[in-house]
C-alpha cells in the first residue's frame, strides 16, 4: 500500500507504510466505537509531543518547545498546550486485571487449590488453605481483601456459602465495548508495538525470540481444527508462562524503578482473519 508523493527518503516512506498497516485495526476499533478522524488525530498529536519530550529527557536534555515543534510539524502553540496536558489514561485497572488473572490461573492449575478431581476448590477467605494463601501466592502485593472484592465485582468469583469462596471462570472477560476492555486493547497493542520494533534493532542484548506464523487460505472446517488446536497449545504455554512470572513478581507496585530495571513477558495470541487482510496490510 503506498503513500502520495513527497517522501523524504526510503526509510521514511517504509515506516509511513508500516504506519498505515498498524493503523488498520485501530481504524477499525475506533469507528466501531463511533469516533472518527479528528479524536485520532488530537491523540496523535499528544502523543507524538509527549514522546518527543521523553526522548529529550531521556537524553538529558532539556524539553525545548521549538525542538518539539520542529519535530512534530506542530506550532509552538499547540505543543506548549499538550506539554501542559501530561495526563495519561488511566492504566491501574490493566494492571490489576493481570494480576486478578493470575490469582484465577493459580486457583486453576495450582494442586495446593484442586480438589483430588482437579477442580478448583471452594476457598475461605483466611485458614491453611484458603483465598488468602492464594492470593498472597499470585497477586503481587496487591492485599487479599483488595484482590477478592475485585473478582466479585468482575462477576469472576461467586460467594456461594458463608466464607465459600468458588471461581466462575479461569479470566475477567469484560464485553468488548466496555471501558476496561477498550484500555486492555490499547495496554496490549502500546506493549506488542513496542516489541516489535525493538526486536528490529539487531544491537539489542540479549536477542529476544520473536516470529509470525500464518497458513495459506484454506477452507472453514479445517480452520476451526487448527484454531482449536492452537488454542489449547496457547492456553497450555501461557499457563506456564503465567506461573513464571508470578513466582518472580514480588516487587510492590509502589516501589521507585531503578534504571536498570526492566519488565518480561511475552503475547500469544492465535491469528483468525479473512484471508484478503494479510495482503492488504
Amino acid at each position: 500500500m503506498g503513500i502520495p508523493p513527497k517522501k523524504a527518503s526510503n526509510a521514511s516512506a517504509f515506516a509511513a507504510d508500516a504506519a498505515l498497516g498498524a493503523l488498520q485495526p485501530l481504524a477499525t476499533l475506533l469507528l466501531e466505537q463511533g469516533l472518527g478522524v479528528p479524536e485520532l488525530y488530537q491523540a496523535l498529536k499528544w502523543v507524538f509531543v509527549q514522546e518527543s519530550a521523553r526522548q529529550a529527557t531521556r537524553d538529558g536534555r532539556k524539553v525545548n518547545v521549538s525542538r518539539i515543534a520542529a519535530q512534530t510539524g506542530l506550532t509552538r502553540q499547540e505543543v506548549s498546550r499538550l506539554l501542559r496536558n501530561p495526563a495519561k489514561p488511566e492504566t491501574r485497572y490493566a494492571w490489576q486485571r493481570q494480576r486478578s488473572n493470575r490469582v484465577l490461573l493459580g486457583w486453576h492449575t495450582d494442586a495446593t487449590f484442586l480438589t483430588a478431581a482437579g477442580q478448583p476448590r471452594g476457598l475461605p477467605y483466611e485458614g491453611e488453605r484458603s483465598f488468602t494463601r492464594l492470593a498472597r501466592a499470585y497477586s503481587g502485593d496487591i492485599p487479599p481483601r483488595a484482590m477478592l472484592e475485585e473478582l466479585l465485582d468482575r462477576g469472576a468469583v461467586v460467594e456461594r456459602h458463608a466464607d465459600q469462596f468458588f471461581p466462575l471462570s479461569r479470566t475477567i472477560i469484560d464485553p468488548r465495548s466496555s471501558p476496561a476492555t477498550l484500555l486492555e486493547i490499547g495496554r496490549k497493542l502500546k506493549v506488542v508495538a513496542g516489541a516489535i520494533i525493538a526486536a528490529a534493532d539487531d544491537t539489542q542484548e540479549p536477542v529476544l525470540y520473536q516470529e509470525l506464523a500464518l497458513s495459506q487460505p484454506m477452507n472453514a472446517r479445517k480452520a476451526r481444527e487448527i484454531t482449536a488446536a492452537l488454542n489449547r497449545r496457547s492456553a497450555n504455554f501461557m499457563e506456564l508462562s503465567q506461573r513464571l512470572l508470578a513466582a518472580a513478581d514480588t516487587a510492590p507496585a509502589t516501589e521507585t524503578p531503578s534504571p536498570d530495571d526492566v519488565t518480561v513477558g511475552l503475547f500469544v495470541t492465535v491469528i483468525q482473519q479473512e484471508a484478503q487482510d494479510e495482503g492488504n496490510s
